[in-house]
């Protein structure tokens, strides 16, 4: 996976991504809100065209920057993961539906 970051006036854009540039996952940061790919609070916000790698103000960055982010949208929700993770092991059966199916 390759990590990228492009700053824009008062937005900050993290991308997580193939070799072909499709994202696995992005964040939007704007001050203090962080929107990410992963949460439908505001709307869904994964490219859904591969991010052209030789693009001018896209910069690469490592892992380590990208998760530290990362890890700021998740920790809200990590203590109900979790839980919901003991309570529903691998093999258990679950019916849902899939709202939104990115790459």
């Amino acid at each position: 996976m390759l990590y990228l970051k492009q700053e824009l006036d008062d937005l900050i854009i993290y991308f997580e991504v193939n070799e072909q540039g499709t994202a696995y996952r992005q964040m939007v940061v704007k001050g203090n809100e962080i929107q990410s790919s992963n949460l439908k609070k505001f709307e869904f916000i994964l490219s859904d065209q591969d991010l052209p790698l030789d693009k001018q103000g896209l910069s690469r960055i490592n892992k380590e920057e990208f998760e530290d982010v990362w890890s700021v949208v998740t920790s809200n929700g990590q203590e109900q993961w979790l839980t919901l993770k003991n309570q529903l092991p691998i093999g258990t059966k679950v019916e849902g539906y899939i709202e939104v199916f990115c790459p």
